[in-house]
């Protein structure tokens, strides 16, 4: 790396031929970004301290396996920082936001370094929100929970809906997509869905996909969500094992996922499936137990004798009152 402290100007900017639609595909961006941050010459750099860089909220990557940052950072312990990372300024112009590099930026921390090269960009959130999903695509460090959120943080800024609001048009509307066109009649959907639409082809999903997987994945239960984004675990295996509502019924599977016993996801299926068949034979052994019991004891609550016993306690009448007063309510609601 050259020009160490240099400020940026607009003839330096490492951005400069990535804007104007020169690369359209992410992945190609951020390789390229990647080769030039890592491996360029004459980068308009400089050092900045560890402590004035903060990692930004909406960043698409949450997980970061410790083992992995400890190697890279005991690399920096004895090598030294590698490469530069981006960064743009705060808001506020009080310090910089990662961009493009917070997995070096954490080993560096880790290797308790005072500072380390970077390149400041000024952009806007999505030109950073495409650089950091194109990071983590180039690595395949994205698990599809991160991917999703990620590109619905995308459309927030890029359509100025909440993602509450995307979802619910992705899954009432989109059915009236034909190609990039909307030929539906909801104003909303009209605006915003072929926008949308178009994010997503610029990282190779289909809106059918991104309806039935990605958003699917959302509603994962936590247990899951660690398992897919700590242990790796495949989000269509994912999907498959939240079919079951038990937390002991997932543990046990996942368990088996982890040490090998169950590998594919048509196995993981079968598992399930085997569990679900079992949940619902015991259920119905279960319903008819309680129709047999049911009927036997108003049965015996209906007998003559029973009933002669009964009425001769007044005690007995007032809780067979209060029993079938209950009856009736629950039946009516």
């Amino acid at each position: 790396m050259t020009r160490e402290g240099m400020k940026l100007s607009g003839a330096d900017s490492i951005l400069a031929k990535f804007k104007g639609g020169a690369q359209k595909d992410v992945k190609a961006t951020a390789t390229a970004l990647e080769d030039d941050l890592f491996f360029g010459q004459d980068l308009p750099v400089q050092r900045i301290p560890l402590d004035s860089i903060e990692r930004w909220d909406i960043q698409p990557r949450k997980y970061f396996a410790p083992d992995g940052l400890e190697r890279l950072a005991q690399s920096f312990r004895a090598s030294g920082f590698k490469g530069a990372i981006l960064v743009r300024p705060k808001p506020d112009g009080e310090g910089y936001l990662i961009v493009f590099g917070e997995r070096r930026w954490r080993a560096a921390k880790i290797a308790k370094l005072a500072d380390i090269l970077c390149v400041i960009e000024d952009m806007d959130d999505e030109t950073a929100l495409d650089l950091a999903m194109g990071e983590n695509l180039i690595r395949e460090d994205l698990s599809k929970l991160e991917e999703t959120e990620g590109i619905l943080a995308i459309a927030e800024v890029k359509t100025g809906l909440d993602r509450n609001r995307i979802i619910k048009l992705v899954t009432s509307q989109y059915r009236y997509m034909e190609g990039a066109t909307y030929v539906g009649r909801n104003e909303e959907a009209a605006r915003h869905l072929p926008t949308i639409c178009e994010i997503l082809k610029r990282y190779g999903i289909a809106l059918m996909t991104f309806r039935t997987k990605n958003l699917g994945i959302l509603k994962l239960p936590d247990d899951l969500r660690t398992a897919h984004l700590e242990d790796k675990l495949d989000y269509s295996k994912a999907l498959a094992i939240g079919k079951l509502k038990n937390l002991k019924d997932r543990t046990s599977i996942l368990k088996k996922v982890k040490n090998g016993t169950i590998k594919s996801l048509t196995e993981v299926k079968a598992a399930v499936k085997k569990i679900s068949q079992q949940k619902d034979r015991t259920s119905d052994d279960l319903s008819m137990a309680r129709r047999t019991r049911f009927r036997g004891i108003t049965a015996r609550v209906g007998a003559a004798k029973t009933w002669r016993t009964i009425n001769q306690d007044v005690t007995k009448v007032e809780r067979i009152d209060e029993i079938l007063a209950e009856l009736e309510s629950f039946l009516s609601d």
